[in-house]
């Protein structure tokens, strides 16, 4: 497609974006995360069928936190599953703290025989090992100060294990703002982001965890950035997943920087 100019946004712009679909727009948190995950699935198969096309069936890992980033990556699950490659989720919480939409997506995996593990399993670093990709959907946007705990060691786990990453929306360990990275944060050979792209995946130093950055369509309607004061021309009209161009950065429109898009 043709390049577009396409505004970055901050961490509070984009839940902002969130508040408004579901709350002015009517389009619920559920549909967002299927459109989310559904284009995961997607992208991480075509990536798979590039590097190993020689492969009918893969092993995929996906690490799994317990917010709505975590649901985005349950949902991706389901629809892999669903084409026969081997699945197995890694939630890196206890199950009784997922939030309730990914809590249903959870049921799901579970009343289909998808195979899951709590992150505390001693099996969990050997998934990792034994996998073709793994994907990354423990944290998203949200991620205040450092990380800590299970998924700061789930984060060591797959670091350490080699294998290639796709993240979905953010690195986990990346703060989506400003570009800086906990002590422990992903390193993907690609970033999935959801909406538009946030600030901090444009920053040179960023570049190490981000790999190469991509945009999906979750469904928002162009009018409803004009509620946060941008102008934006749908850039999903010949494809829900466009390749960020970075080295086609402009300079402060309303609302920050905007890069193009091809």
């Amino acid at each position: 497609m043709n390049l577009i100019d396409l505004p970055v946004i901050t961490v509070e712009q984009m839940r902002e974006v969130d508040r408004l679909m579901v709350e002015d727009f009517h389009i619920s948190l559920r549909q967002m995360m299927e459109n989310a995950g559904r284009n995961l699935a997607e992208f991480s198969l075509n990536w798979l069928h590039k590097q190993l096309p020689e492969e009918e069936r893969y092993r995929i890992a996906v690490a799994c936190g317990t917010g709505n980033n975590g649901g985005g990556g349950m949902v991706a699950a389901r629809f892999l599953a669903n084409k026969g490659h081997d699945i197995i989720v890694i939630l890196t919480g206890h199950s009784e703290k997922l939030k309730p939409v990914p809590a249903n997506h959870w049921k799901t995996l579970q009343a289909m025989n998808v195979q899951t593990i709590g992150a505390n399993s001693t099996d969990s670093i050997q998934v990792y090992n034994d996998s073709d990709l793994i994907i990354d959907a423990i944290v998203g946007y949200s991620l205040q100060g450092e990380l800590r705990g299970v998924p700061a060691r789930v984060i060591r786990d797959i670091i350490q294990s080699g294998k290639d990453v796709i993240s979905l929306d953010v690195p986990s360990g990346l703060d989506a703002t400003t570009g800086k990275s906990s002590l422990v944060c992903i390193k993907a050979v690609a970033t999935l982001t959801l909406a538009l792209p946030k600030t901090g995946l444009i920053i040179e130093q960023a570049k190490d965890y981000t790999g190469d950055v991509y945009v999906a369509d979750i469904g928002v309607p162009p009018v409803l950035y004009t509620h946060i004061g941008l102008s934006v021309v749908d850039p999903f009209l010949t494809g829900s997943i466009i390749k960020l161009k970075k080295n086609t950065c402009h300079c402060d429109p309303p609302g920050g920087e905007a890069i193009s898009l091809h």
